[in-house]
């Protein structure tokens, strides 16, 4: 976790995974293309959460599933190291500031785990945000 953003309508989240060893090279088959000449794999496209053998991601806020939203990912590696990083958004607040993370990617090695945050209270929200000017 990187970081979060709160607005008025929900969370935007900046998520970071790495992998090393066997696990950067199992990662790696599963989300990248063939290596260039430098031997750097990337990612074309959003692979997050598709199910199968991509990494899968929950949200849960208030007891409940949030509907995750990926917008941004890249992704790189070689034969020992893998990052990806990505941000995606939820369209709901918590109503206790506790939200839940969830990952897992077996066939990356990655085993299903867990995270329970408390955010910072969100009380006012609206009054806080400063909303940039429209740009006509």
């Amino acid at each position: 976790m990187r970081c979060i953003f709160a607005r008025p309508g929900g969370l935007e989240l900046d998520l970071v995974l790495r992998a090393v060893g066997v696990q950067a090279e199992a990662a790696g088959r599963q989300s990248l293309e063939e290596p260039d000449d430098r031997g750097t794999r990337r990612c074309e496209g959003s692979w997050l959460g598709r199910g199968g053998s991509e990494l899968d991601l929950t949200i849960e806020i208030d007891g409940r599933k949030a509907v995750v939203y990926p917008f941004e990912q890249s992704a790189s590696g070689g034969e020992d190291e893998y990052t990806s990083e990505f941000r995606v958004a939820v369209d709901v607040l918590p109503s206790d500031g506790r939200v839940t993370l969830i990952t897992s990617w077996p066939r990356a090695g990655l085993a299903k785990g867990g995270v329970t945050l408390t955010l910072a209270t969100l009380d006012g929200l609206e009054d806080r945000v400063v909303q940039l000017p429209k740009e006509d």
